[in-house]
């Protein structure tokens, strides 16, 4: 009972801290909750992105999360014109799944 997530890195280093129970934020409860669903086998860590394309055949919903850019990243390269975001990171995942 419940759902069973996938989630999909670049950084294999995070991908191999998270496996082994290693969390590289800190959000109150999220070690407890990340090692206990990870142990019961309803939270997986991945950096091959066939694995995470499959994951994509069988889940009801799809989250894409990538990093948010830190002010002084935003001014190289120049901010987008309208002072828009860089979704280049955004649109990537779904052609990085589908290699």
């Amino acid at each position: 009972m419940g759902h069973h997530v996938m989630c999909m890195d670049v950084d294999a280093t995070k991908d191999e801290w998270l496996n082994q129970g290693q969390i590289p934020i800190y959000e109150f409860g999220l070690e407890t909750l990340v090692r206990e669903n990870h142990a019961a086998g309803r939270l997986a860590f991945t950096i091959d992105a066939a694995a995470a394309a499959a994951g994509v055949e069988y889940g009801e919903l799809q989250f894409i999360a990538v990093g948010t850019p830190s002010m002084k990243r935003l001014r190289r390269p120049a901010p987008r014109a309208g002072g828009g975001g860089d979704h280049r990171p955004i649109h990537a995942v779904p052609a990085d799944n589908h290699r």
